[in-house]
């Protein structure tokens, strides 16, 4: 069956068949990947970073909330960790999770159309996102991804490479690199299990 870019496609068949988050407790899902090596891989890319995440960060397509939770124990200058899905099957679950809770802000809501103010974020971590998206919703989310980081923020970014039916659009790296520096972002280095850290120049 051809796998179809929506809401529902992601709340049904992924969310709530594939990784039934709607009946998992966090905690559950979160010990899962971790063994998996999930959390290990992060912290070697993160270590591997010229700079440490702090102030108000986004996570683009949260999920289960892995990232954003282990980016909260991992980076305590973190003042606020903003976060949102596709899915509200993968919101409600992110809600439920207990930890740092009065640092996260959790909605639902769409790439193409983040609901938050020009220049909003210091880091924007924007990892296995890319590759699920169809070329005009991608081509939008970096226009906003654009617009909400601050002047001198950086993007962590990756592109998952597995061959998946929700894969839809993986593109050559150096395409994707491309394509973010047309919308103004700067290669500052790449890192480790190919991820690549990015940057806006400063106000003009």
């Amino acid at each position: 069956m051809q796998f179809v870019y929506s809401q529902a496609t992601y709340e049904q068949m992924y969310h709530r068949g594939q990784h039934k988050l709607h009946c998992r407790a966090p905690a559950e899902v979160l010990a899962e990947w971790e063994k998996k090596g999930y959390r290990g891989r992060a912290q070697t890319v993160w270590r591997a970073m010229p700079i440490t995440i702090q102030g108000v960060v986004l996570e683009v397509a949260c999920h289960h909330g892995k990232m954003a939770v282990w980016m909260l124990e991992a980076f305590p200058g973190i003042a606020q960790m903003h976060m949102f899905d596709f899915s509200s099957v993968a919101v409600e679950h992110c809600k439920r999770i207990r930890r740092e809770r009065a640092r996260m802000k959790i909605w639902q809501g769409d790439v193409s159309n983040i609901p938050v103010a020009d220049n909003t974020y210091d880091f924007i971590n924007c990892t296995d996102v890319t590759e699920h998206l169809p070329p005009k919703v991608y081509q939008q989310m970096l226009k906003e991804l654009s617009r909400v980081l601050k002047p001198y923020g950086h993007l962590l970014l990756l592109q998952g490479t597995t061959r998946l039916p929700e894969h839809i659009h993986i593109l050559p790296e150096a395409q994707l690199l491309a394509d973010f520096k047309q919308h103004g972002f700067n290669h500052v280095c790449k890192l480790p299990r190919r991820h690549h850290l990015l940057a806006l120049p400063g106000a003009q």
